[in-house]
C-alpha cells in the first residue's frame, strides 16, 4: 500500500506534516509566544513563556499562525532551541 504524502505550503515553506510546526521550535499565538512540546496528530502540546501548557488541534494552531504571519507581512521568525 501506497501512502500518499500531504505537501502543504504555508507562507513560502513547504512541509511533509501537513504543517509548519517543529518539536522544540518557538511560534506566537494571540496568547503569546510558545513552544511546541509534542505533536501527536492531530493535536499538539504547547508551553507558553508563563509555563501553562495547552493540548490543542494542530489545524487550530496552523491557521492562527498563518492568520498571523499574513497580518505581520510575513515577519514573524520561527526559532528553535
Amino acid at each position: 500500500m501506497t501512502k500518499k504524502i500531504d505537501w502543504t505550503t504555508t507562507n513560502q515553506q513547504t512541509t511533509l506534516n501537513g504543517h509548519p510546526f517543529k518539536v522544540d521550535a518557538h511560534y506566537h499565538n494571540r496568547d503569546g509566544a510558545y513552544q511546541v512540546i509534542s505533536i501527536d496528530e492531530p493535536n499538539m502540546v504547547i508551553r507558553y513563556q508563563n509555563g501553562r501548557t495547552l493540548e490543542s488541534l494542530i489545524a487550530l494552531q496552523a491557521r492562527i499562525w498563518e492568520n498571523m504571519q499574513e497580518a505581520n507581512g510575513g515577519d514573524l521568525e520561527v526559532e528553535s532551541l
